[in-house]
C-alpha cells in the first residue's frame, strides 16, 4: 500500500551513482533511495531473498555507514531477524560483527575496512562465506582489496556491542527487566538509557550534579533510580525519562542501590545503610554499625535481609524489617567492593579487590 512506481524501481537501482566505494576520497554519489529505502520494503512485503541479500553485502554496509546510516542498518537487522526466523543465523552473526565493530564502521575515510574486518571472522562464519563466494563471482579488478591473515583466531567473539555515549568515566549499568532496555550512570553525572538490540540512546537523565555512581530499574520496569556522588537519589520514568521525586537524606557520595520489590537500600561514604519506601518516597529506617563508607549491597532472596560491604573490611547481615545487625563477617583485608547472596539463601560471597581474596 502506497508505493508508488518510482518505489518500484529501487532494487533495479545501482548502489553507486557515481565513483566506487573503495574510493577513501569521497569521490562516491550513493543512490540514498536504495540505501534509505530497499530493505525497509523488502521487510514491509515479507521479501527474504532480496532483503538478507542486502543486508549481508559488502557493499551495502559500507555504504550505508557512508550516508551516516550505520545505526539504521542495526535496525534493519533486527526486524529482519524478526520478519524472517529463517535466516536468524546469518543474521545473528552479523547483527554481533556490526555490534562489535560499530566505532570503527563509522569511520568514512576507511571504505574498505567493513571487508577487511569480515575476512578476519572465523572459516566457520556465514558471513565469511557469503563475502568469498560473492568475490568468487566477480572480476578480479572489482573485488574488495583486503589481506587474509593464514593463522587468525577460529573462535567466535563474544562481544556483542560496543556503545559509546557518555563524555567520561562509566560507573554502573542496569538492565530493563523485559530485557530491551539498558541504564548506565557515569561521570558526566547522567544516566543513559539504551536499546539493548541497536545501542540507540533513548533517553538522557539529567538533574544530578556529581558522578553517577549506581543505577536500578524497579522489578516492574517502570521506574528507574539513580545514586550519586551528589549524595541524592533521583528517580526517574523510566519511559518517558522525567524526573519524579528525589530521596535526600545520605550525608556523602551515594555508591551502592539495590531493590527489592517496593524496598529500596542506599549505601554509600557517610558509612550508613538507608531503607526507603518507594511507595510513600520515605526512609523507613537507618542501619548503622559499619566504620568506613558502605560500597555494596546485596538482598537476600525472600527480601526479608540485606547484606552490606564496607572500607571498614568487613560484611554485615542485616534484618530489612527491623534494622538489627544479625552477623559481621570478617575476613577481608582490604577494601570490599563487591558482594552477592545465593538464590538458596545459604551463601554470601564477597571480594575484597585489592587483597585479591573471594
Amino acid at each position: 500500500p502506497g508505493e508508488t512506481a518510482g518505489d518500484r524501481m529501487v532494487p533495479s537501482q545501482p548502489l553507486v551513482l557515481q565513483g566506487s566505494l573503495k574510493d577513501g576520497r569521497g569521490r562516491c554519489v550513493i543512490n540514498l533511495r536504495r540505501v534509505g529505502a530497499l530493505v525497509p520494503y523488502a521487510i514491509k512485503g515479507r521479501l527474504e531473498g532480496p532483503a538478507v541479500k542486502e543486508l549481508i553485502s559488502v557493499e551495502y554496509i559500507t555504504a550505508k555507514f557512508a550516508s551516516g546510516m550505520g545505526s539504521l542498518l542495526l535496525t534493519e537487522v533486527v526486524d529482519s531477524m524478526n520478519a524472517f526466523p529463517d535466516s536468524g543465523a546469518v543474521l545473528q552473526e552479523l547483527h554481533q560483527f556490526l555490534g562489535r565493530h560499530m566505532t570503527l564502521l563509522h569511520h568514512p575515510t576507511t571504505p574498505g575496512l567493513a571487508a577487511q574486518l569480515l575476512v578476519q571472522e572465523p572459516d566457520a562464519s556465514n558471513l565469511l562465506r557469503k563475502f568469498r563466494e560473492s568475490e568468487a563471482a566477480k572480476p578480479q579488478e572489482e573485488r574488495w582489496p583486503v589481506l587474509e591473515w593464514a593463522q587468525r583466531p577460529q573462535e567466535f567473539d563474544s562481544l556483542l556491542m560496543t556503545v559509546r555515549e557518555h563524555d567520561g568515566g562509566v560507573n554502573c549499568v542496569a538492565m530493563s527487566p523485559c530485557g530491551m532496555f539498558f541504564a548506565s550512570g557515569g561521570d558526566d553525572k547522567t544516566v543513559k538509557v539504551l536499546r539493548l538490540s541497536t545501542g540507540d540512546l533513548v533517553n538522557i537523565l539529567a538533574g544530578h550534579t556529581d558522578a553517577v555512581n549506581a543505577v536500578v530499574y524497579t522489578p516492574d520496569g517502570k521506574h528507574i533510580v539513580s545514586g550519586s556522588a551528589d549524595n541524592s537519589i533521583r528517580v526517574w520514568d523510566a519511559c518517558t525519562g522525567a524526573e519524579l521525586c528525589i530521596l535526600a537524606g545520605h550525608t556523602d557520595k551515594i555508591r551502592a542501590l539495590v531493590i527489592h520489590g517496593t524496598t529500596l537500600l542506599s549505601a554509600g561514604h557517610d558509612k550508613v545503610v538507608r531503607v526507603w519506601d518507594l511507595v510513600t518516597g520515605e526512609a523507613a529506617r537507618t542501619l548503622e554499625g559499619h566504620e568506613n563508607a558502605v560500597s555494596c549491597l546485596a538482598f537476600s532472596p525472600d527480601g526479608t535481609r540485606c547484606v552490606s560491604g564496607s572500607f571498614d573490611h568487613s560484611l554485615r547481615v542485616w534484618d530489612v524489617v527491623t534494622g538489627q545487625p544479625s552477623l559481621v563477617l570478617r575476613g577481608h583485608c582490604n577494601f570490599i567492593f563487591a558482594t552477592a547472596w545465593s538464590p538458596d539463601g545459604k551463601t554470601i560471597a564477597s571480594t575484597g579487590g585489592a587483597d585479591l581474596i573471594v
